[in-house]
């Protein structure tokens, strides 16, 4: 009985460090945004928007980010990941699945303006594509993911 109870108490400390690892919380993401390997242009006279952020993410699996944009005001967003990774797919959709960018259409390019005329939630779909090579690398089929937002007010 006593065996029986430390296999199990094994078993439960092997699930719980495989779902652990699964987990994918990698603390070099986390500050992904002010690294300098997310490249994207100079914002201009654009402000910060709150929705931002950074993520571990995995190869070739789609993310969906929900954001509300406000009405009355243009944003910039770029979208980037670690050296290597690149290209990333990204679309923009509106509340109705109406798609109103795909940066597959622009040879994936890794930022879009646009002008948000009603205040509305928005789906961002992100899928790091990166190269065939990336499978046999070592560190494995995550990588940094960072979303940055800007926005202005039209007058």
């Amino acid at each position: 009985m006593k065996k029986d109870m430390k296999t199990l108490s094994l078993i439960a400390v092997f699930i719980l460090s495989v779902n652990l690892s699964s987990t994918a919380y990698d603390p070099k993401c986390n500050d992904f945004l002010n690294t300098r390997l997310f490249k994207m242009s100079d914002p201009g006279n654009y402000l910060p928007y709150g929705q931002s952020k950074s993520e571990s993410v995995e190869v070739r699996r789609l993310y969906k980010f929900e954001i509300v944009f406000i009405g009355k005001k243009e944003y910039k967003i770029g979208i980037a990941t670690e050296e290597d990774y690149e290209p990333i797919h990204f679309r923009i959709i509106d509340n109705q699945k109406k798609v109103l960018y795909d940066n597959k259409q622009y040879q994936y390019k890794g930022s879009v303006d646009f002008y948000m005329e009603k205040t509305q939630s928005i789906t961002i779909e992100i899928t790091v594509l990166a190269s065939n090579e990336l499978l046999l690398l070592p560190r494995g089929l995550r990588t940094c993911l960072g979303i940055k937002i800007f926005n202005k007010s039209i007058v």
